[in-house]
């Protein structure tokens, strides 16, 4: 199950019926009863976890940072950077953007926009209507690309070489492309995960979204796009900190716990 409603004691439950239980934590609770805790975000600690597993008294195992990202498969056969990824720059806000931070994000770089560069945007089935119409707009007058509809993201993904999104699970999605991100914080819980960005030096964190100067956020982005070396090795970086392995990385220590489990 997924939700903030679920407790320790479902947890509890879960783990004396079944032969192993796995755990994605995004909030930084590792305190959970399972065998195996997931928590992919970036500043996320390895450990230690509870003392014991709640069936056999056998350690918890917890498995953190970029290293344990839960990609789609769609990520991990990555197609070559589209034609013009070099000048373009991306942003993508989810799939409702609830705090509306697309349209003034957008809106800072056309204002600041390098020449010989382009901006493009996803726009998501949730967002508000009137901030779509908005980029519509936009999009009408040519000063923007506008994606709907998106069913492929990691082919949206290269079509540019820096990215601008929440602090959240996309900046994983986007160091796995090889998109450097820009982060804007739009929610609490993401505090550690921009300044971890920030920190490992793999991109950049701007925000709270109420805060955010919108226009210093687009001239780094453009001087990225202008600064190949850099970009090139933040880039790289990004791509060697999640790598696409985390699913794999994740079963094999879920089928060790599925076997411990079962010694005697």
């Amino acid at each position: 199950g997924d939700g903030y409603a679920y407790t320790l004691d479902d947890g509890r439950t879960l783990s004396s019926a079944l032969p192993g239980v796995r755990s994605v934590d995004d909030v930084g609770d590792v305190d959970v009863p399972a065998d195996v805790v997931v928590d992919p975000n970036l500043g996320a600690v390895a450990g230690p976890g509870p003392a014991e597993s709640p069936v056999g008294g056998r350690a918890t195992r917890v498995l953190a940072g970029g290293a344990y990202a839960l990609l789609r498969p769609e990520f991990d056969d990555l197609r070559p950077w589209a034609e013009g990824a070099a000048s373009r720059v991306l942003v993508t806000f989810g799939s409702s953007d609830p705090a509306r931070v697309t349209v003034r994000c957008v809106e800072a770089l056309v204002r600041h926009r390098a020449p010989g560069t382009s901006i493009a945007v996803v726009a998501g089935p949730s967002m508000h209507e009137d901030d779509v119409a908005s980029l519509a707009q936009l999009a009408d007058s040519g000063a923007i690309e506008l994606h709907r509809d998106v069913t492929d993201m990691p082919t949206v993904l290269r079509t540019a070489r820096v990215g601008v999104t929440a602090a959240g699970t996309t900046i994983l999605e986007l160091l796995a492309t090889g998109c450097v991100p820009l982060s804007v914080r739009v929610a609490d819980n993401q505090d550690v995960s921009g300044q971890a960005l920030a920190d490992s030096g793999h991109g950049f964190a701007h925000g709270p979204d109420d805060t955010c100067d919108f226009a210093a956020l687009a001239r780094t982005a453009f001087e990225l796009l202008a600064d190949e070396a850099r970009r090139d090795a933040l880039s790289r970086r990004g791509m060697a900190a999640v790598d696409r392995r985390g699913v794999r990385r994740i079963l094999d220590a879920a089928l060790d716990a599925i076997e411990r489990r079962s010694e005697p």
